[in-house]
């Protein structure tokens, strides 16, 4: 969907990575953000509907803040985000830019 949303190839990702080896990831922007919004909103992966933001401002968005001083107000969507692990939990696991790499 975010291929056909995007224009863009996906790549073939065979290694299954670890929830902490990609934590290396989220202090870097998204390949689909453009001009401070998400350009494939409607085609957004459940890891990104999972990361719901209440802020009224994409100031925290901003992967130049510090992560002690980003500090948004989020809903608690443990549940949602175990159901969806549980049910892909044999997929491949990794971030949005081993898909999309720049």
């Amino acid at each position: 969907m975010l291929a056909e949303a995007s224009g863009r190839k996906l790549a073939k990702v065979t290694a299954r990575h670890s929830r902490e080896e990609t934590a290396h990831y989220f202090r870097k922007p998204c390949p689909f953000l453009k001009k401070g919004s998400c350009s494939v909103y409607s085609a957004r992966p459940m890891a990104c509907r999972l990361m719901f933001n209440m802020a009224d401002t994409p100031y925290f968005c901003n992967p130049a803040i510090p992560p002690e001083q980003s500090h948004v107000t989020m809903l608690n969507l443990q549940d949602l985000n175990l159901a969806f692990t549980g049910t892909f939990l044999h997929e491949t696991f990794a971030d949005i830019r081993d898909f999309f790499p720049s």
